[in-house]
């Protein structure tokens, strides 16, 4: 009887754990978001043991987790793309410094773009 009570107990607690992460993903992220192919937000998330507090999505290590759409999936790249890529890459370092970033790859699903 203790053994079922531990695990149903750890079973509310998770279901509360994860409505709880879900408040504090920002509007246009869900835990279903495709972080790349065959990874989900909430996958990613629970990788760096993300939890929520004071409305603010943290990892493991207390640090603030910040979602960074990548750019790049051009068919037919712009003329400047390896600069837009150089300073996405630049953003990206920067912002490292303070969050723990998830890039968001600019084709998840894999489906070829023409």
């Amino acid at each position: 009887m203790k053994r079922f009570s531990l695990s149903l107990l750890a079973l509310m607690l998770s279901g509360c754990v994860h409505k709880n992460i879900s408040m504090c993903l920002p509007n246009n992220i869900r835990l279903d978001t495709l972080v790349q192919q065959g990874v989900t937000v909430d996958q990613k998330l629970h990788e760096v043991g993300a939890y929520c507090a004071n409305g603010k999505l943290l990892d493991s290590s207390g640090k603030e987790i910040h979602f960074y759409h990548l750019k790049g999936c051009w068919g037919n790249p712009p003329y400047n793309y390896k600069e837009i890529l150089d300073a996405q890459q630049k953003e990206i370092t920067t912002l490292r410094e303070k969050y723990r970033v998830i890039e968001i790859d600019c084709n998840p699903t894999g489906i070829l773009i023409q």
